[in-house]
């Protein structure tokens, strides 16, 4: 069946005329019959009805109608599909990230989807939730992988579980607990990161009425665990971010276990890009299950 053809067909029992037809689509009225004698054909019987006043339909005609518009509606939908598919398949996803993710998630997640999508290119933009806010509102990233915080507005996505943990200095009293209590940093030196602004350390202290005491920030994680090997303070974090052992250092988990959600800010998934909502579905699929057995 010519879908071309049949959308002449519709526009012409849509416009009541062939003659109304062929001037709205540029077509001879000659045209425009041949178009529909073509399909009466095809089919085996009459659809349409000619007259002085126009056209009608035949009784087939009226039970034929409404499958030659679904047709319609079908390939429509079919064009719009492939059209995404072929973007889906070439193109480039800006994500932004927390530096521990993107060091320590992100290379496997990109080697794994790129096994399907092999010319899809990947830029990450690393920063601390500022940035990255900044980033989401200007538009210069398609979504960004953190951690959740109530006070954002965008749509959120939630995929993995990260345990908070305490790392302190070899020497230090609270080094030899197996748990650290959040009550227990009261008054003590902390070194925070994310410009001193690590909201995911405030709202933890926050919770047990503890008012942090910053004495010293930081951009980057690994600059505090470097001070905290020399005793400068205490770092509150959470486990992701912690790569290698660092020397002088001790890694405590709270009590009671304490946690942050991570996952996907972005503006609008029903507005993202086809090859983003690929790649958001392949994270969601990859991070199945570790939103439980905290």
């Amino acid at each position: 069946m010519d879908i071309d053809k049949c959308r002449i067909l519709l526009e012409a029992v849509d416009c009541g005329s062939l003659s109304a037809a062929a001037s709205k689509l540029g077509y001879t009225t000659a045209g425009i019959s041949y178009n529909v004698d073509a399909i009466e054909n095809e089919l085996g019987f009459p659809i349409i009805k000619r007259g002085h006043s126009g056209i009608t339909l035949t009784s087939n005609g009226k039970k034929i109608l409404p499958l030659l518009r679904e047709l319609i509606q079908v390939e429509s939908k079919l064009e719009r599909r492939a059209l995404e598919l072929r973007k889906l398949f070439n193109g480039e996803i800006t994500v932004g990230a927390f530096s521990s993710i993107a060091k320590r998630l992100m290379p496997r997640i990109i080697a794994e989807f790129q096994k399907e999508y092999p010319d899809v290119s990947i830029k990450i933009n690393e920063g601390v939730l500022q940035e990255l806010e900044s980033l989401l509102n200007h538009n210069e990233v398609d979504f960004c992988f953190c951690s959740y915080h109530d006070q954002y507005k965008f749509q959120w996505i939630p995929l993995r579980y990260d345990p908070m943990v305490c790392v302190i200095p070899k020497d230090h009293p609270l080094a030899q607990q197996k748990e650290i209590e959040p009550v227990q940093l009261r008054n003590e030196p902390l070194i925070m990161p994310a410009y001193g602004k690590d909201l995911d350390v405030v709202e933890l202290l926050k919770r047990f009425d503890v008012e942090p005491n910053v004495k010293y920030s930081t951009v980057e994680t690994e600059t505090s665990f470097a001070m905290v090997a020399h005793g400068f303070g205490i770092v509150v974090t959470n486990e992701l971010t912690i790569g290698n052992e660092v020397k002088g250092t001790v890694v405590r988990p709270f009590k009671p276990r304490q946690h942050v959600v991570e996952g996907i800010y972005i503006d609008s998934l029903e507005d993202a890009s086809p090859l983003a909502k690929r790649l958001i579905k392949f994270l969601e699929n990859y991070f199945k299950g570790k939103m439980t057995n905290v």
